[in-house]
């Protein structure tokens, strides 16, 4: 048995150590020993879903269970696991085991609520978020997971917890917009101030490691599965060809901010998704944008001169607005791409790589999403912070207008260690 302990934390070192591969040798070499463990099982799933071995991963944790049912970490992979590849409903089974046995399981009662999460029960998702900040109030992930759901699920219990408490009390600090008039520098730096009053006095200091904010409609672009077609085979997919992009480029940090008010109101007849935000994209020109995804050139020119007096008047003359095809990434690898009235057509012979990653998506299941909610949320403010900790870090001085103290998080200095010199570069074309 001794023996047995030390081979296992050798294994967890090498996990801990992200050397998966060697893992999986020395996890290999000693089932063939005939060891009959369920911690060593346990361990065996882990590393096989680092691998992606995900078939092997479900026998792993499989076996350990059937050792020892009542083992509540094997349950609670094996619910992540099965949420990973598709099957959420299934996922719901183990980690319900997983609690009960351990009713102290932080983690449990989180996979949980994101697993009711996807599947649309949206109440019993916070529910279970509540049940895990409870116990662990850093749990950094269901912290994330609840702010993001109150992006589009409003509770009928406002204070729950700190953070349905703020956001609701964020939800009252109403932006009276009107598209017929300018949106002022001082409006913008009280409308931000006073959320920051109310963060402050109800909530501990939250890192949030995201830079986008959005108003997103039900429809699932998919983004994801295209990117992993382009990173894959640097093709373009064949979806991407119709999709168009209304680009508003903002002077500065206070101009994003407006663009943010504009696009929280902004009455579209599809209610196209639309995001602002930071650019944080190595070798992607610019530094603050939005986007409103667009299908096709038609409805995208309809969209540019719909909005183009709203952005001049609201926010400022000399802002740049826009139409791009696709993303930014693509044109990298196909300049044509990016010219919104090009010849560039879709190659049929990449429909047989598209194929090969559709085939190894494991998780076809149908997401329920819902309409972003309009109004200041905690989402919203948290990414806030992080484009005042952005406008510092370029030298855009609009952050000093705030009466806020700014300390660089560990996520935006990563962020931006990479390219700081080219972000400022980028900044400074237009100032």
């Amino acid at each position: 048995m001794d023996n047995l302990n030390l081979e296992i934390s050798h294994l967890v070192k090498l996990c801990n150590e992200k050397s998966f591969d060697k893992a999986l040798i020395e996890f290999k070499s000693l089932i063939t020993k005939n060891v009959k463990d369920p911690i060593l099982y346990n361990l065996g799933g882990v590393i096989n879903v680092s691998l992606k071995n995900f078939e092997d991963a479900i026998d792993c944790f499989s076996k350990s269970l059937k050792i020892n049912p009542n083992y509540a970490e094997a349950n609670n992979n094996m619910g992540a696991l099965l949420k990973t590849i598709g099957r959420t409903k299934d996922s719901v089974a183990y980690f319900e085991k997983a609690i009960n046995i351990k009713p102290d399981f932080s983690n449990a009662y989180n996979n949980l609520g994101a697993s009711y999460n996807v599947m649309g029960k949206w109440d019993l998702a916070l529910e279970n978020y509540n049940k895990c900040l409870k116990i662990n109030p850093n749990e950094k992930d269901s912290s994330n997971n609840l702010i993001n759901l109150l992006t589009f699920y409003e509770p009928e219990q406002k204070d729950l917890n700190s953070i349905t408490k703020t956001n609701s009390l964020l939800k009252k600090n109403n932006f009276i917009f009107n598209e017929k008039k300018q949106i002022t520098d001082n409006q913008i730096i009280n409308y931000f101030n006073t959320a920051n009053n109310i963060v402050l006095k109800n909530l501990n200091e939250t890192e949030y490691d995201f830079t986008e904010i959005f108003r997103k409609n039900t429809i699932n672009l998919n983004c994801k599965r295209h990117f992993e077609v382009f990173n894959k085979f640097n093709i373009i997919p064949e979806f991407c060809f119709s999709c168009y992009k209304v680009q508003v480029e903002p002077k500065n940090l206070i101009d994003l901010i407006k663009l943010y008010i504009v696009f929280d109101k902004l009455n579209l007849n599809k209610n196209n998704s639309r995001k602002s935000f930071v650019e944080v994209r190595p070798n992607i020109g610019g530094a603050y944008k939005g986007l409103i995804y667009c299908t096709g050139l038609e409805e995208a020119e309809k969209i540019e001169n719909l909005i183009t007096p709203i952005i001049k008047t609201t926010i400022n003359n000399e802002t740049t607005i826009s139409i791009k095809r696709g993303c930014s990434e693509f044109a990298i690898s196909y300049p044509k791409f990016k010219d919104k009235k090009s010849n560039m057509e879709y190659e049929k012979t990449w429909k047989e790589k598209e194929n090969i990653i559709d085939k190894q998506q494991l998780n076809k299941e149908e997401i329920i999403l819902n309409d972003t909610i309009s109004g200041f949320t905690l989402n919203d403010f948290l990414i806030m912070k992080n484009w005042l900790m952005y406008a510092k870090k370029i030298n855009d001085i609009n952050y000093e207008k705030f009466d806020c103290d700014i300390n660089i998080s560990k996520y935006m200095e990563w962020e931006l260690s990479r390219q700081i010199n080219f972000r400022r570069s980028e900044y400074n074309k237009n100032h």
